[in-house]
């Protein structure tokens, strides 16, 4: 009975320790995911003010393809 309720035990911390490893992965995928998300904003929102910026064709061009 010892040798199961070890090896069981052993299994359980296995298992926690994945789950917690699952857990922090996700974790910094998500926090990947935000960044990226703020970045892409922050470059729309420059080319939005360069597009308004830039006289004549080009400000126009730019602001057409993003709408």
């Amino acid at each position: 009975m010892k040798r199961f309720f070890i090896v069981s035990s052993l299994i359980l911390i296995l298992i926690i320790i994945i789950l917690i490893l699952i857990l922090i992965l996700i974790i910094i995928i998500i926090i990947i995911i935000i960044i990226i998300i703020i970045i892409i904003i922050i470059i729309i929102i420059i080319i939005r003010t360069l597009g308004v910026a830039l006289p004549g064709p080009v400000g126009g061009k730019v602001l057409k393809n993003k709408h």
